[in-house]
């Protein structure tokens, strides 16, 4: 190939016709994921509004944890082996 400039302006509009070839052949499964994504999104909106709740549930759980093993942790015996039972 030639790296004039009329050989390399050819070459262009070439790629360019062979990129919008090939977009165009794509372009019924872009719309076909589109439509699916956007049945998705108020269930999205579901999951994160439950999330929201959850995170906010699960709080006084974790707390409740890290009070726990604090307190495995002071029980515990030279052994490193906490004395619960």
């Amino acid at each position: 190939m030639k790296f004039d400039q009329a050989t390399l302006k050819a070459r262009f509009h070439e790629a360019k016709a062979e990129k919008e070839a090939a977009e165009s052949s794509i372009a019924p499964l872009v719309a076909q994921r589109d439509a699916l994504m956007a049945q998705m999104r108020p269930i999205e909106a579901q999951i994160s509004a439950i999330d929201a709740q959850l995170k906010a549930a699960r709080e006084p759980i974790y707390e409740l944890s890290c009070e726990m093993g604090k307190i495995a942790k002071f029980l515990a015996g030279a052994d490193g082996k906490a004395r619960l039972g």
